[in-house]
This record gives structure tokens, C-alpha cells and sequence, in this order.
């Protein structure tokens, strides 16, 4: 049986990182993938375009991380997005920055950003077997026996990168948590993260795929009412969008956070009561619907109505000035009701992982078993969208390889 310097177990941007940066000075290292290539979650990020990473500062990078943000302040500092750039300019994929400092291979092709790491990897040496499930692994005298379906390596470093659970099938199943479990690791609390939120109001059909611009979601998080700006699109029985995934994120209690959708957020109330007033003295003889129709996209204003308990055909002539003000405020706080969160089949990443308690910040290296590894989505640690969990996986596997690489 061949000894290998480091087996490492996935092939997804963490585990090609950590098996480029393991496989440096020449040492003998093997990746072992599930799936029948590398990078198959990696494929479908970014619609497809791979939001490789973000050109920001490292203090840019921390606040968009979301659970244990100081654990990461030494892998990005090793390998920072701006290495990352450097990287694949460096293997012919040409980037570029778009809005929100997002960078995207130049191709819009994710394939492009796989291959680079890929290649990169072959070209010192690393050897690759997919298909090739792991099913257990041993810590013993002479290293770590890793056993495949096929047969048994033995390896002086284990990485494990095999990803959450977000996207089963991908090939994240939850594999890692339970080879840390094994090596008493303690994995904390398991949900989806960047995933579309639940709500109990009906969605008529003719709202699938409507996207409103410029709203404002308020949520409730234990004792802090918080905001999110941006586009939020309806789903069938969802909310989507960037401020939906962004709040599904944050979000640090799930015991019915009580949502409200503010659909001017550019005015205050006191603003938007004297707008509809103007609205209401041009012309006394319209109704309601007519008057919401310069506020509220058409298809959009029924749904608003039957929560708001509206009569769209009633004319304006006898409104009240309270029931004015009511229907600004509805406007301004349009009452949804939280009903969970979409499945981890729907979610881009996944909320908890290994404890990082029980990591060395500082190299990836578990505090409890020697030359063990972890990298990625696997651990507890995550960011909101914008190419930051990509650079997670990046850096994390970088900084496991290079301490690897030291030895």
C-alpha cells in the first residue's frame, strides 16, 4: 500500500485549493470525488457564471461572513481574493469585476474556473480518482487509513472538503459531518442558508417571477427588528431574491420571525400619506385600484389588497383621512407570515457545520486528531451571497495545504 503525503476527500474549490497547495514542494497527494468530475456544485453557482469570488478588502470579507467571521481572519489573510484573481489571471481565465465588486470569469463559463483547478492540481502532480466514494477513515499508528469502495490508502494528512448539505445532489450529503462525528468532532445544528423563505399567504399564480425593485423586508430576530433593501421575487409559496436569501442567512431564530414588506422604503409615512392625498384631490371619482395603479405594479395590487382587507372598487370621494393613513401604512409594512425555509435542496449553502472550536485557525488542523484537516462548506462558517462562500472554500483548503505543505 502506497503512503501519500495527503489524501484529500472532494473535489470542490476547497479541496482542488487545498490539493494545489499541498502538492507545491512535490508531495504525493490524491483527491478522492464522489461524483463522476470535479466542481459539479460549482457548475451551477452564479446561474451557471461562477461568482468565483469578491475584490474586497479583508474588512469587507469579515462583514459578509456570518457565523464565526474571526475564525477566517487567518485564511484570508493567507489567501486573500485578490491571490484568487491573481491565480486564475495567472492560469488564462480572464475576470471581471461587476456590480458589488463580484468577480466573474470573463467567459461567464463556470467550467472555466473548475479547470483552471483542476489542471492546476495535474500539473504537480496530484493525482484525481472520481467515483470513488469514501466510506470510512482511520486514524492509526502509521497515518490515516481511508477506505473507498474500490480500496484502502493511507495517507500522513487527511483533508476533508466534501461541502454541507446544500444541494444533495451535487454530491453533498452531509459526508464530512459524519466523518468528523467519527473523530469526535462536534458538528453544531444543521439548516439551509441562502434559500428562498416560506410564507403562509397564498401566491396567486400570475405573481411567480415578479420581482419588485427597491422594497424593503423587516424581520424580526429575537429582541432586534432588522431591514434588508433590494429586489425580492415571488415564488410558488415563496419569497426570492437577493433580500430574501440575504434575510434567510442572518436570521439567528427561526421561531416565527414576523416579516413586513415595505414597498416604498423611499419615503417616510408621513410622505406617503401626502402623496396619496395629492393622488386622491386630482381626481375624486377614482377607485382604490386606480389609485394603488401608480404605486403598485398591476398584477401585483390584488394580492396587496386581500392582505390589506381593501375594497379595490371603492372610490376614493369618501375616504377618511385615518383610512388614508391605514393604507400607508400598509403600504409601509405590508404583513407577511414566516412559514420556514425552503429545503436544503433549494439552498446554496449550508447554516452550521464542524465546530470550529475544535480547529486551529491558523492551518485547518482539527485540535483533537493530528493531520486531520477541514476546508470549506463543512465548517461553521458562512457568508451571504456575492462570491464570499467560494472564497471560504478557497482560502480555508489554501491555508490546509499550505500547513501541509510546511511539513
Amino acid at each position: 500500500m502506497d503512503n501519500l503525503s495527503a489524501i484529500i476527500i472532494g473535489a470542490g474549490p476547497a479541496g482542488l485549493s487545498a490539493a494545489i497547495h499541498a502538492s507545491q514542494f512535490g508531495a504525493k497527494v490524491l483527491v478522492l470525488e464522489k461524483n463522476e468530475k470535479a466542481g459539479k456544485k460549482l457548475f451551477i453557482t452564479g446561474k451557471g457564471r461562477c461568482n468565483v469570488c469578491n475584490d474586497c478588502t479583508p474588512q469587507e470579507f469579515i462583514a459578509n461572513v456570518m457565523r464565526n467571521p474571526h475564525f477566517l481572519h487567518s485564511a484570508f489573510a493567507n489567501f486573500s481574493a485578490q491571490d484568487a484573481m491573481a491565480f486564475f489571471e495567472g492560469e488564462g481565465v480572464p475576470l471581471e469585476v461587476e456590480r458589488g465588486k463580484r468577480v466573474f470569469p470573463r467567459s461567464h463559463k463556470a467550467y472555466d474556473i473548475t479547470d483552471a483547478l483542476v489542471h492546476k492540481a495535474m500539473k504537480q502532480g496530484v493525482s484525481f480518482h472520481f467515483e470513488e466514494p469514501v466510506l470510512h477513515i482511520k486514524d492509526s499508528s502509521e497515518g490515516f487509513l481511508v477506505r473507498t469502495e474500490r480500496r484502502e490508502y493511507r495517507a500522513d494528512h487527511v483533508v476533508i472538503a466534501t461541502g454541507g448539505l446544500a444541494y444533495p445532489s451535487t454530491g453533498s450529503t452531509g459526508d464530512g459531518h459524519r466523518f468528523a462525528t467519527a473523530f469526535g468532532h462536534a458538528v453544531t445544528s444543521l439548516r439551509p442558508g441562502l434559500v428562498g423563505l416560506k410564507i403562509s399567504e397564498p401566491i396567486p399564480s400570475n405573481l411567480e417571477n415578479l420581482t419588485l425593485k427597491n422594497v424593503a423586508l423587516s424581520y424580526q430576530d429575537g429582541k432586534k427588528r432588522k431591514t434588508e433593501f433590494g429586489e425580492l421575487t415571488f415564488r410558488r409559496g415563496f419569497l426570492d431574491g437577493p433580500i430574501a436569501l440575504t434575510v434567510s442567512s442572518r436570521l439567528s431564530n427561526l421561531e416565527t420571525p414576523s416579516l413586513s414588506l415595505d414597498l416604498k422604503p423611499a419615503l417616510s409615512l408621513e410622505q406617503l400619506d401626502a402623496r396619496l392625498e395629492r393622488e386622491i384631490q386630482k381626481d375624486r371619482k377614482q377607485t382604490l385600484h386606480n389609485l394603488l395603479s401608480s404605486l403598485l405594479p398591476q398584477d401585483f395590487i390584488p394580492f396587496f389588497a386581500s392582505i390589506s382587507k381593501i375594497d379595490l372598487s371603492r372610490t376614493v370621494s369618501d375616504f377618511r383621512k385615518e383610512e388614508r393613513l391605514a393604507l400607508a401604512k400598509a403600504l409601509k409594512g405590508l404583513p407577511l407570515h414566516f412559514a420556514g425555509l425552503n429545503p436544503f435542496e433549494r439552498a446554496v449553502i449550508t447554516v452550521g457545520g464542524v465546530s470550529v472550536k475544535e480547529i486551529s485557525s491558523s492551518t485547518m488542523e482539527s485540535k483533537l486528531i493530528p493531520g486531520l484537516y477541514f476546508a470549506g462548506e463543512v465548517l461553521d462558517v458562512d457568508a451571504l451571497t456575492g462570491g464570499f462562500n467560494i472564497q471560504i472554500a478557497l482560502s480555508t483548503g489554501a491555508l490546509a495545504g499550505d500547513a501541509i505543505a510546511a511539513e
